[in-house]
Parts: structure tokens; sequence; C-alpha cells
């Protein structure tokens, strides 16, 4: 019995290892302030209703910048990433606190001769 879940641990170890190497899936145009209101539907059960049950208070709050151009990412890893910094700050914060998910579009600098301007996203998670 022992010899056939190794067997078969084996096989799901293989199936992973190819899965990782399969490459990344095309980038495309995102709006990440959807993909953050996303993320904290998608997390809401971790920061609110457990630690509620723990007799801890979390609170979330967003300062999306309205009118942020499209970014272009791959959504499924975007919306990963986020998830587990929220996880990461509920994890960090065992008495409670607040969490601050925010969007700002960045001006960039006067470039130097010859290079363009690029305006930037900039996302932050914050908690206290």
């Amino acid at each position: 019995m022992i010899v056939k879940q190794v067997e078969e641990l084996k096989g799901m170890v293989n199936e992973f290892s190819n899965f990782a190497r399969m490459p990344a899936s095309q980038p495309t145009p995102n709006h990440l302030n959807e993909i953050i209101q996303e993320v904290i539907e998608l997390t809401r059960p971790r920061w609110r209703d457990l630690s509620q049950r723990e007799g801890i208070c979390i609170q979330m709050e967003s300062q999306l910048e309205p009118e942020l151009p499209s970014l272009l990412s791959d959504p499924s890893e975007l919306r990963e990433a986020l998830t587990n910094l929220v996880f990461n700050a509920v994890d960090a914060m065992p008495h409670g606190g607040k969490i601050t998910l925010s969007t700002r579009l960045v001006k960039s600098a006067v470039p130097s001769e010859g290079a363009t301007p690029v305006d930037q996203i900039q996302v932050e998670v914050r908690d206290n």
C-alpha cells in the first residue's frame, strides 16, 4: 500500500513539474482596479469572516485612482500575487488592524536625452 501511494505521489510530482515548465500565458490589457476589487472579494472570507470568528477585526480599505490606463499583464498571476500580499498582511496582524490597497498613476520624471517618458502605475498593499 505504501509503495502504491509513493508511486501515485511520484506521478503527481511529475505532473506539477510539467505544469511548472509550461510557458506563462500571453500578457493582455487588464484594468488593475478591477483585479484589486476581485482580490478584495476573493480574500474577504480570510480577512473578515475568519478574523471575526477569532474575535479580531480587520478592516479593508481601497484607494483606487480612477481612469488608470490598461496594464499589460497576466491577470491570474497578478491576482495571485495580490492575494498572497493580502494573506500575508492578515497573518501579520494577529490582533486586527487595517489593510489598504491603493493604486496611482506616477508621472515619470524628466527623461534624459533621447529617452521617452513613461508613466507608471503604482500599486500598494499596506497594513498596520
